[in-house]
């Protein structure tokens, strides 16, 4: 894995973002549950369902954008899990360099990745992501759920 891929958000990420692209890509796959569910694990039941629901819109944009689908691993694939598709790495690539707020770089990542257009929907929706992780810890945390009790 790059150093991007070693980051503890975009190792966070990126699960979420296959279980995406399986979803998109291969109809009637059970990407979309497993994404949220996955998120919801990792950072809890309110900031998980956030990011699962930004990082959806974001591969939807990119998937969009690109005249080609895109080269993912299979997150259900335990013999290729820890390998890194170069699309997959771009991906984590805009993130990061947004998350840094270097601008220039994130162009030619998002360039790399959409074969030429910088499309404002992909700006849009990477920044939100990087947004999500800007002022939080960028570490995977289990967050109880709220206790309900009843009211007399």
């Amino acid at each position: 894995m790059t150093s991007v891929a070693n980051a503890p958000v975009s190792q966070a990420l990126l699960p979420i973002i296959r279980y995406f692209c399986a979803a998109f890509l291969e109809p009637g796959s059970r990407g979309w549950r497993i994404a949220y569910q996955a998120a919801i694990g990792t950072w809890g039941e309110g900031r998980g369902l956030i990011i699962a629901h930004a990082t959806q819109d974001f591969v939807a944009q990119v998937l969009s954008s690109r005249p080609v689908p895109l080269d993912y691993t299979d997150p259900l694939d335990i013999n290729r899990r820890d390998g890194l598709t170069a699309d997959e790495a771009t991906l984590l690539k805009v993130i990061s360099h947004m998350r840094a707020d270097a601008t220039a770089e994130a162009r030619r990542a998002i360039a790399e990745l959409t074969g030429g257009p910088v499309r404002a929907g992909v700006v849009r929706t990477g920044l939100i992501i990087a947004n999500l992780f800007s002022a939080a810890p960028a570490t995977r945390q289990r967050h109880p759920r709220p206790a309900l009790c009843a009211v007399s």
